[in-house]
């Protein structure tokens, strides 16, 4: 009755309460999620999903993860008002508009200090974080393309998110 009051959507908040009404280990798993920042929530949430019976395997975050942290995380610092990508067949097209300083218009990227984003995406991270520790520049160019965008990163950039999956007894 509740979400069709919504016009037939369960909101955040409506999600959460079902969740969490029976379950406190749910509550914590959402929570950690959810309302918390930081790659240290990861890895308690195996441990709280398997008081729920679910045991998972953390495994090293996939390449696109790699990709997806460092380009959000350059992105967030230039960024006003809101901002994204995404994916096309082998480059990224940036939804900056003219909300992002250097990184404005809506570019078109595939790499990013010298490392392909799609092909070396864990080396195009590691460059982009020696970059950010030592408050050095970040450089996004695109293969044919003369152009680059260069912007500095004055914040530490954190590891992406690992994988995981599910493990069967």
């Amino acid at each position: 009755k509740r979400a069709d009051a919504n016009g037939g959507n369960y909101s955040v908040a409506m999600f959460r309460e079902l969740a969490e009404r029976n379950a406190p280990a749910v509550r914590d798993a959402i929570s950690r999620i959810v309302d918390r920042d930081g790659t240290e929530r990861w890895s308690e949430l195996t441990a709280i999903l398997a008081t729920l019976g679910a045991k998972l395997e953390t495994l090293a975050p996939e390449p696109k993860a790699f990709r997806n942290t460092t380009v959000m995380h350059m992105l967030e610092r230039q960024c006003n008002g809101t901002y994204g990508f995404w994916t096309e067949e082998s480059w990224l097209k940036f939804d900056t508009g003219d909300r992002c300083g250097p990184l404005s218009g809506d570019q078109e990227v595939d790499s990013v200090n010298g490392h392909n984003l799609f092909t070396d995406a864990k080396a195009a991270f590691d460059a982009v974080k020696v970059a950010c520790e030592s408050n050095g520049d970040v450089t996004f160019s695109r293969a044919g393309v003369e152009r680059t965008w260069t912007v500095k990163c004055n914040r530490p950039l954190n590891q992406p998110p690992p994988r995981f999956v599910y493990k069967h007894d």
